[in-house]
């Protein structure tokens, strides 16, 4: 079964206005532009390198690229980075991946993306949708797909990638990148039928977890602490209520919430309330990690709320 075009919206570097499109592309004519790699100017900068993103705008919406103006999605695009089982690894895995149940192979096209190289090889795996995807669908497939891709073929989403409105670099190099890079090369193609979303989700759906446990604060490690002053009390207070909130917030709100919580713990800490701000890091990030978070996310939320408050991170989550 031919997969149907896909709608492609085109950028001119990093900025976020369409320079064309959405258009439907033929997928035939899409996977020729995918798996071509063009010499491009020397000296071009990445930032300036062209690009696509597989949305439709929504109705009335302005050609701006932002979550809010994308109406649906056309194709799924796997960001990999890394590949243990390198280029050749990812195209059997690419030739075998089945889905939809009864249609058998999905079609696909793989290219390895700008930063890759022989040592480090990197790549973007694209498939067709069989039918656009909503927006606040979205998540949930974007969740779906990172358990199938795991689970089918030992592939791992780079979950930085996850955003409806995420653009991506079409293959190309300037003509004098690092010879390492231009070994790194690869890009191939797999026949097949376009890769239903619907199904995606009912196969794939997010695991069963346990009710999460009622909040009990554990015992503190800063016994000096004075929390007999007002405006500390009220800080713990706000803190422990965030802390509560985070437990019931849904699959993709999570990591900003944790982020929110984070940037209010730096900022009551630099105004002299709250005593232990890292003491109630730990406690967002536990919460947001046994709710799903990703350790590497939970870090990084952490690392951002740093930067927002101007502060530099103290505790950091381990990393496994």
């Amino acid at each position: 079964m031919t997969p149907p075009p896909v709608a492609v919206a085109w950028f001119a570097g990093i900025a976020p206005v369409a320079v064309r499109g959405p258009a439907a592309v033929p997928w035939a004519r899409l996977v020729d532009r995918l798996t071509d790699v063009p010499e491009y100017a020397a000296g071009l900068d990445k930032r300036s390198a062209p690009g696509w993103a597989p949305i439709v705008w929504s109705a009335g919406a302005e050609r701006y690229r932002k979550a809010g103006n994308v109406g649906a999605l056309s194709a799924l695009v796997a960001d990999l980075d890394a590949l243990p089982g390198g280029l050749d690894g990812l195209d059997r895995a690419a030739a075998e991946l089945r889905g939809n149940a009864p249609r058998g192979p999905v079609a696909s096209a793989w290219h390895t993306s700008w930063s890759a190289t022989v040592d480090t090889p990197r790549a973007r795996l694209v498939m067709p949708l069989a039918k656009p995807c909503p927006a606040p669908h979205w998540p949930a497939v974007w969740a779906a797909a990172a358990r199938w891709l795991h689970d089918a073929a030992e592939l791992d989403l780079d979950p930085a990638c996850k955003d409806a409105a995420r653009w991506y670099l079409l293959p190309g190099l300037p003509v004098d990148a690092p010879a390492e890079r231009w070994a790194g090369i690869g890009a191939a193609s797999h026949p097949g039928a376009a890769l239903d979303w619907r199904w995606l989700v009912a196969a794939y759906p997010e695991p069963v977890r346990d009710a999460p446990r009622p909040y009990a604060e554990p015992e503190r490690t800063r016994p000096d602490a004075d929390w007999r002053d007002l405006d500390a009390r009220r800080a713990e207070g706000w803190m422990r209520g965030k802390v509560r909130a985070l437990q019931g917030v849904p699959v993709g709100g999570r990591n900003t919430a944790l982020l929110a919580a984070l940037v209010d713990a730096y900022r009551l800490s630099a105004a002299g309330h709250l005593a232990d701000r890292d003491h109630w890091c730990r406690e967002l990030q536990r919460v947001a990690v046994e709710r799903g978070l990703g350790a590497n996310e939970a870090s990084h939320a952490l690392s951002r709320a740093a930067h927002i408050a101007g502060e530099k991170p103290g505790w950091t989550w381990p990393n496994d």
